[in-house]
């Protein structure tokens, strides 16, 4: 997360695992850089165990 940093004008589509999702999407939310994240993993999974803190995030 680090090198995200030093990118100005880019913006970035991050792909994360439903398992890194609870820890790495509330600071890649704020970064500006980032325009979309994807979280790759089984979809009855991301539904049940992750729908409620999701919902906070727009991105």
């Amino acid at each position: 997360m680090n090198n995200s940093s030093n990118i100005k004008q880019e913006m970035l589509f991050v792909i994360i695992s439903t398992t890194l999702a609870p820890t790495l999407i509330p600071h890649l939310h704020d970064l500006t850089q980032v325009k979309y994240i994807y979280i790759f993993g089984k979809s009855k999974s991301i539904s049940k165990a992750h729908e409620g803190w999701l919902k906070k995030y727009n991105k």
